[in-house]
């Protein structure tokens, strides 16, 4: 079960998402955490923790309104965690572990979908690949898509993404090919972010995983 700190995550996300990042967007934060299908008390006790460390702020300090916005703050939070997923951030837990035991949109976000693929069907892979150059050109298409996603599924694929460059960093091809295994049908939408920013690199190892 998810503690005050995942709920916390799951909440800001949440409201994130809602207000499509913008800080003067007022959303209520009830409505947020009913379509989250959050625990009514955890969802307090979450609200009060991002309040507490300015992720939001509670529109009741500036108008009678049960209801909050997200700070820059706290869009850096969601965003931060999101980049590097297996690694714990300053507010949460390592996003990677709370995808496993969350639901966003009424369906799990987990590591790809039920349409993804688990394990790895190519023999070629990634031999001989540059792995630096591929983990520059993962961190290169990771940046152009945060700004644009806007689906559970988009989330997650960044998070492999993400997985994938950090594996690349340290030349372990094998878990490079689980991170991009595990895309899912979000992947479509990689690919093609990845030919209009010229990263071919990345969009061939995407089409080699993806199994295009």
């Amino acid at each position: 079960m998810a503690g005050v700190r995942e709920t916390s995550f799951i909440l800001l996300k949440g409201i994130f998402e809602e207000s499509k990042g913008n800080c003067q967007e007022i959303v209520r934060s009830s409505v947020v955490s009913q379509k989250l299908g959050l625990d009514p008390e955890l969802a307090r006790g979450a609200l009060v923790y991002l309040i507490g460390r300015g992720l939001v702020h509670d529109t009741r300090e500036v108008a009678q309104l049960p209801a909050v916005f997200i700070t820059a703050n706290g869009i850096d939070a969601v965003e931060n965690a999101l980049a590097r997923p297996g690694i714990p951030t300053q507010h949460f837990p390592a996003v990677q572990n709370i995808i496993n035991i969350s639901t966003f949109n009424g369906g799990a976000i987990q590591q790809g979908t039920s349409h993804s693929k688990q394990v790895v069907t190519h023999t070629v892979g990634l031999a001989g690949v540059d792995l630096q150059k591929l983990a520059v050109e993962l961190a290169t298409l990771r940046n152009a898509v945060l700004p644009h996603a806007s689906t559970a599924e988009h989330f997650a694929a960044i998070g492999r993404l993400s997985e994938a460059q950090i594996a690349a960093e340290e030349k372990d091809v094998s878990k490079v090919e689980q991170a991009l295994s595990s895309i899912g049908q979000a992947g479509r939408w990689l690919l093609s972010a990845g030919e209009k920013i010229s990263v071919g690199l990345a969009t061939s190892a995407l089409r080699t995983y993806f199994g295009l």
